[in-house]
């Protein structure tokens, strides 16, 4: 990135739903059959069916270990002690009781009706948890260490006691714990686990050490196993011990001879892994890019399989049952289901030579802005293995683009718009460019018109009907940054970044007026419409809002927030197929969330990406991904309902034939005509006399939904049709409607 620049929000249009006109998808004309084989109905998946989150409860600091008894989560919170969760509805978890603890708590265990605390400065905290709402401490001992985690076995506690190594404590008497031992480790005791006479120190720098403690007043090392990176947590299960160990990931350490430990698998993590938790055949990693799903059937292969971000930065883990508990943070307590561990699996990928921002899709080929690189063209024709077929630079950083027919209209940041001609695939040129006043981040196509959102400036529109030459028509100042753009009927909603939605009307693409806004509660950078809503992705740069917020648009002069949901990271990119939006979330991946019910949004699940998800568009069964500087990926959409492609609000409650626009027109105007159910279309253009003058459409199977043609004044030999009036004609089934217009010299 030589200009240093990220990524801005940048809209996708590309939804197939009713309020996206066929014009605004770029051409993209997304019946099934136009897509690719593999992309069908049939490989959508259900997201819900894999690692997913599925409820929270914030704690009041940061939220460091958990552990699970019962129906209740007991969460080691920093500064505000212990934190009692009711877990008995893991989808709504609640915090019922609490009680501060003099230091840090940085681990918790729990054995019978007391819970064990390591509490920093102030070693071992006893708390009683016989009642939930009122845990009561009742006992402590100091450590002469830093307390940094907790195992209990019988009567005893195991202290990770930083630069004091493993602490042994009797807990016979909870009122009166006392050390009974210790061993000093080679590095700092950060974690530790108990099985049979040993304990496993998971000790930073020195790997794993092995201590046997079948005399608790007088432990021993016995044996150790150096890890690659630094030791952070640890978990046992039968022959091997699993380390989390920071930024070389998971290690499996086979400890059948105590005295030998040696490592026999390994696998890298993301970020930097923290904590592990095991359960069957799976190893559950805490790591600051969220929950990572480790298959451990073949110890000496472990493989990543799922993984699911967090709000912030994953810490512990504990599981029960069908779920993982995580703390997070400063997010707190998370819950995941866990029923099935694995993530939806990636299609194929492309990568591109610098920062995917943006991304629009037809029927064979994907369009990547790909910010100091320009354009990408990505052959999908075999979606599991998309290869770049060709590139064209433009001249500053490319963040949004829209496809329209033969032409990609790419959002150049200062320099504008840049149209390019796409007819060649393999030889994509700028053949057109118009600078705007300030930053294009985002752009929509209708009819031969372009809207760009610019930044400072507001909306531009652009006059496109002469691709080489585009001339900025009108514009509208937006009181915020404009930073994406959708455009529904005559209707432009633009994210316009602290003023939230604005509504403009654009009837008269030369006099576009705001009619309508709404704020939002953070930084409105990405906006997609289905049907009478908008959704706005709420994330920009630097600035933490994490929040998809729904906005009823069926009254445009008085759009209102009906809904909304927390995402895990930052909202850049929002796209809607059917009942679902796809939402791009830089660091967590893509969200799919069910819009079913707009006023109660629902996240179905999601899958992590491996770069930063900027962009999304779906078409067919494949969602597509501008993943920053992991390139192209493709994934598997969700599936829609059985009983519909559309969700009922989507569905248009006539077929209609609406005026065109522009009226008198020369030379080209837009015919606009929506569906209420999939249709054969004939739509034809008479002169006064009732002669045939046009076929723009014979006998052509259209989807449900808005769809938009343009007619160039010439009759169907090419020749230029004379100044005058005409009729132009749609036959949909049994609907026939007719209007008229007027073609000037």
């Amino acid at each position: 990135m030589a200009r240093g620049i990220l990524c801005a929000p940048s809209d996708q249009p590309h939804s197939w739903s009713r309020a996206i006109p066929v014009s605004v998808l770029g051409g993209l004309l997304l019946a099934l059959v136009a897509l690719p084989g593999n992309l069908r109905g049939a490989d959508c998946v259900d997201y819900g069916d894999y690692l997913r989150l599925v409820g929270r409860a914030d704690t009041p600091d940061r939220a460091f270990g958990v552990a699970v008894a019962g129906t209740h989560a007991y969460v080691s919170d920093d500064h505000s002690g212990l934190q009692v969760v009711d877990i008995s509805n893991p989808a709504s978890p609640a915090i019922v009781g609490s009680v501060d603890t003099p230091d840090r708590a940085y681990g918790v265990a729990v054995a019978g009706t007391h819970a064990y605390l390591a509490d920093g400065f102030s070693g071992v905290q006893v708390v009683d948890i016989s009642s939930a709402v009122s845990p009561t401490i009742v006992g402590s001992v100091d450590t002469p260490g830093e307390a940094r985690g907790v195992a209990v076995a019988s009567t005893h506690a195991y202290l990770a006691d930083f630069t004091a190594g493993l602490q042994v404590v009797d807990i016979s008497n909870p009122a009166s714990p006392t050390i009974v031992g210790s061993i000093d480790t080679p590095n700092e005791a950060r974690g530790v686990a108990v099985a049979g006479i040993y304990a496993y120190v998971a000790d930073n720098l020195s790997g794993l050490q092995v201590v046997d403690i079948s005399n608790p007043a007088s432990p021993a090392i016995v044996g150790s196993a150096d890890t690659p990176g630094g030791a952070r947590g640890v978990a046992v299960a039968g022959n091997y011990a699993y380390v989390a160990d920071g930024v070389s990931g998971l290690q499996v350490v086979d400890i059948s001879n105590p005295a030998s430990p040696a490592i026999v698998g390994s696998v890298d993590t993301p970020s930097d892994a923290r904590g592990v938790a095991v359960a069957g055949n799976y190893a559950y990693v805490a790591d600051p890019s969220g929950l990572q799903a480790v298959d451990i059937s073949d110890p000496t292969s472990p493989a990543i399989v799922g993984s699911a971000d967090t709000p912030d930065n994953t810490y512990g883990v504990a599981v029960d049952g069908s779920h993982a508990y995580v703390a997070d943070r400063f997010s707190g307590l998370q819950v995941l289901d866990i029923s099935n561990p694995a993530s939806p699996a990636i299609v194929g990928s492309a990568d591109t030579p610098d920062l995917a921002c943006g991304v629009a899709v037809t029927d064979s080929h994907a369009y990547v802005a790909d910010g100091d690189s320009g354009l990408q063209v990505v052959d999908i024709s075999n979606p599991a293995s998309p290869a770049i077929v060709g590139s064209v630079n433009t001249p500053y950083f490319a963040l949004g683009v829209a496809v329209a027919g033969t032409y990609a209209y790419v959002a150049d940041n200062l320099s504008g718009l840049q149209v390019v001609d796409i007819s060649n695939p393999t030889s994509p040129a700028i053949v057109g460019s118009v600078d705007t006043p300030d930053r294009a981040f985002g752009v929509a196509v209708a009819g031969i018109y372009a809207y760009v959102a610019d930044n400072l400036s507001g909306l531009q529109v652009v006059d496109i009907s002469n691709p080489a030459s585009p001339t900025i028509l009108g514009s509208v100042d937006t009181p915020g940054g404009a930073s994406g753009v959708a455009v529904a009927g005559i209707y432009a909603c633009v994210a316009d970044d602290v003023s939230g939605l604005q509504v403009v009307d654009i009837s008269n693409p030369a006099s576009p007026a705001i009619v309508g806004s709404v704020d939002t509660p953070g930084f409105a950078g990405s906006v997609a419409v289905g049907g009478n809503h908008a959704y706005i992705a709420e994330g920009f740069v630097a600035v933490y809002y994490p929040d998809l917020e729904v906005v009823d648009i069926s009254n445009p002069a008085s759009p209102v927030i009906v809904g909304s949901i927390d995402t895990p990271d930052q909202a850049f990119g929002v796209t809607v197929a059917g009942t679902h939006v796809y939402i791009a979330t830089r660091f967590s991946g893509i969200q799919v969330v069910n819009i079913s019910n707009p006023v109660s949004p629902a996240i179905v699940g999601s899958v992590n990406t491996p770069g930063e998800a900027f962009g999304v568009a779906v078409a067919g069964a494949a969602a597509y991904v501008a993943d920053g500087s992991s390139g192209l990926l493709i994934y598997p959409t969700q599936c829609e309902p059985t009983t519909g492609i559309l969700a009922p609000a989507l569905v248009p409650s006539s077929t209609t034939l609406y005026p065109n626009f522009p009226n008198p027109f020369t030379p080209l105007t837009v015919i606009w005509y929506e569906l209420r159910v999939p249709n054969q279309v004939n739509l034809r253009i008479y002169d006064v006399s009732g002669q045939l003058v046009r076929v723009l459409e014979e006998t052509t199977t259209r989807e449900s939904g808005e769809h938009r043609i343009s007619w160039d004044g010439r009759d169907d030999r090419g020749h230029r049709a004379a100044a005058g009036v005409y009729l132009y004609r749609l036959d949909a089934g049994g609907h026939r409607e007719t209007r008229r217009m007027v073609l000037l010299d």
